[in-house]
């Protein structure tokens, strides 16, 4: 009779299970379907063909799909090359509300097994508070003042001190609770940050001040059991951008883990040619660099903005002017790129801010991971489907592309998480 085991089947979005197909036939063909609903607003399958080995299991750790969504030898295959069947309603998944992912086994073209796996972003007593702080931010400037900041906090279960990251997203906005409720699994304290986009907030990346973040590390250092010696920052894209902003303004920063992140300052979201400074301090804006919007295709679709990029890294000068002062940082450093991004030029705009590092004799530890074939959402965790290659920009509308194949992003996913986790467990 035939039967499907997942091992475990209840597990973490960024752990690894068992897949395995027993009681076939030894060399009869069975067909294989994973299905998820509710991921990005979609519905998601994956399809896979196995010819049974002698014991007539198929095993897919070390079985290779005859036909499929995916190619090789790959135990997760199923799960990161299902498919959306319509347009995903965002990027990244933001929410950490778990996932069930149901695989069904069919012989001779008849369903005759099924199984569900349970995939969860927060572990065993991981508890989700949100945060709305009602203190004024007192050192903000007043014109840019708010009423606190905004944001959703993951405790690890025990009573701590524990070590905290504070955890943001990119341009669209979004909380990223996903990756913050990960990272409490795992024992960090994280704050998933918003920084504009919710009430009380500036309603676009744009003159962000970052007192809010002095504001932001304050408050979570005073929180009961956090240690408040050990604080990183994790962001992606232009949350990336400002990790590195961050580590190298507040010396209380011990860490930094930066995806897809640029070594230079960009100009903040707005009207082309009328865009202003992503972040202020003190009031004053930071210097910045504009994208050359001359040199992007908008009549392609997707829009891949990389080319606007790299033309205005050409000016030696602004670039110069632009670049953030990493060797500042008091705290070791992990950067990850991606070498097919085609939001922006990652790989190059990460390995800025290493050649400066090398260039100040910058003494803590520092690390460039790039990804050749990866793109744009290498940030997302691991095993999620690998396949979204474009989305619909929340406030720019417009179709932007991110570049890399699904297999290469795949591994890349799988590769880079487990080192940001031991980089953190090591530098906090």
């Amino acid at each position: 009779m035939l039967r499907i085991e997942i091992e475990p089947s209840d597990a973490l979005v960024d752990e690894a299970v068992a897949v395995k197909v027993a009681g076939c036939p030894p060399g009869q063909p069975v067909s294989i379907r994973a299905r998820m609903a509710g991921y990005l607003g979609c519905a998601w399958e994956s399809r896979a063909t196995f010819r049974a080995d002698a014991r007539g299991c198929a095993d897919l750790a070390t079985a290779r799909p005859e036909t499929g969504s995916y190619d090789g030898v790959d135990a997760m295959g199923l799960f990161w090359s299902m498919a959306a069947d319509g347009e995903p309603a965002a990027a990244l998944v933001d929410s950490a509300a778990p996932l069930e992912v149901r695989v069904d086994a069919a012989a001779d073209g008849e369903i005759s097994a099924s199984a569900v796996a349970r995939r969860r972003f927060a572990g065993p007593g991981v508890t989700r508070a949100e945060v709305r702080d009602t203190t004024p931010c007192r050192e903000v400037p007043l014109a840019a003042r708010d009423a606190g900041i905004a944001g959703t906090l993951f405790r690890p279960s025990g009573a701590g001190p524990h070590p905290a990251v504070i955890v943001l997203g990119g341009s669209s906005g979004d909380v990223w609770e996903a990756h913050a409720a990960l990272l409490a699994s795992r024992g960090f304290a994280a704050l998933a940050l918003a920084y504009f986009g919710a009430p009380t907030l500036p309603s676009r990346l744009a003159q962000i001040p970052l007192e809010y973040f002095r504001s932001a590390i304050g408050w979570l250092r005073r929180q009961p059991g956090i240690d408040p010696g050990a604080l990183a920052v994790l962001g992606g894209s232009r949350g990336g951008e400002l990790a590195l902003l961050l580590g190298a303004t507040f010396p209380e920063i011990r860490a930094v883990v930066a995806y897809v992140p640029s070594g230079v300052l960009w100009e903040g979201m707005g009207e082309p040619g009328k865009r202003p400074a992503s972040w202020t301090l003190g009031g004053e804006a930071q210097p910045f660099l504009r994208r050359r919007d001359d040199a992007i295709d908008w009549t392609q679709a997707p829009i891949a903005l990389t080319p606007g990029f790299l033309a205005a890294l050409q000016d030696g000068a602004a670039v110069s002017e632009a670049a953030i002062a990493v060797e500042r940082t008091r705290g070791a450093m992990l950067l990850i790129s991606a070498g097919d991004d085609r939001m922006w030029p990652s790989a190059r705009l990460a390995e800025i801010a290493m050649e400066r590092l090398r260039q100040k004799g910058f003494g803590l530890p520092a690390e460039h991971l790039s990804y050749a074939g990866a793109g744009h959402l290498v940030v997302s965790p691991p095993h999620l489907p690998a396949t979204v290659d474009r989305a619909r920009h929340p406030i720019a509308r417009l179709d932007f592309a991110f570049g890399g194949s699904p297999a290469a992003e795949a591994a890349a996913r799988a590769d880079a998480w487990p080192r940001v986790i031991a980089w953190l467990q090591r530098y906090l």
